[in-house]
């Protein structure tokens, strides 16, 4: 995850850029079943995907409070 970086004096003309500063923890899971077969010359499938996921943000530096 990027946020924003290290203020950098104004002298040097140029934006603050991103940086990958974020502390993040994703946890989740996946589960597919599938199905094939064939009836004479009918061949055919069936697929079934679930999943769930999370992502919390740790830590996120915000100085600023915005």
């Amino acid at each position: 995850m990027v946020g924003p970086g290290q203020e950098l004096p104004t002298i040097l003309g140029i934006a603050v850029p991103n940086v990958n500063n974020l502390n993040m923890t994703s946890k989740g899971w996946e589960l597919q079943v599938s199905w094939r077969d064939q009836i004479r010359d009918f061949r055919y499938g069936v697929t079934l995907a679930l999943s769930d996921n999370q992502v919390v943000i740790d830590k996120y530096p915000n100085p600023s409070k915005i």
